[in-house]
């Protein structure tokens, strides 16, 4: 009986979640038959589009995400696990955020492009493009 009902969700997220996301986001490794790709569809189409949690996100998003420029945020579509983590703030409304392929973002983290000037706390300082890949945060063991 699970099975039937995981397999009749996966079939209503393949005819919904293109009415309701961008195409381009909805493949990749997330959304093969036994990923959990269509199911972020399902929740992004309920707290997304229903109870307007990161409306404006043109891709499956946890409601627990802030995106705060969702067109200076670039991403490969097989790393769309980043976004349905807890807590994970990407403030990016003046740069860019350009995550590299492969690059895991663990709960609770924050990528800002843009702050305050720690002199002048009334002036705000421009922001700058983050660009990460996973080589650059791997952390390399040496026996």
């Amino acid at each position: 009986m699970r099975k039937f009902v995981k397999q009749l969700a996966v079939k209503l997220a393949k005819l919904a979640g293109p009415l309701f996301f961008d195409r381009k986001y909805l493949n990749g490794r997330h959304f093969a038959p036994d990923g959990p790709g269509w199911i972020w569809v399902l929740k992004g189409i309920w707290f997304q589009k229903i109870l307007r949690f990161n409306a404006n996100i043109p891709w499956p998003v946890s409601p627990f995400v802030h995106i705060s420029n969702p067109h200076n945020l670039v991403f490969h579509v097989d790393d769309l696990n980043n976004f349905q983590s807890y807590g994970v703030y990407f403030q990016n409304f003046s740069a860019k955020i350009i995550i590299g392929k492969g690059t895991y973002i663990a709960p609770n983290v924050g990528l800002i492009t843009a702050n305050h000037n720690p002199i002048n706390l009334d002036e705000h300082l421009p922001g700058e493009d983050i660009e990460r890949s996973c080589k650059d945060l791997c952390v390399r063991v040496r026996v």
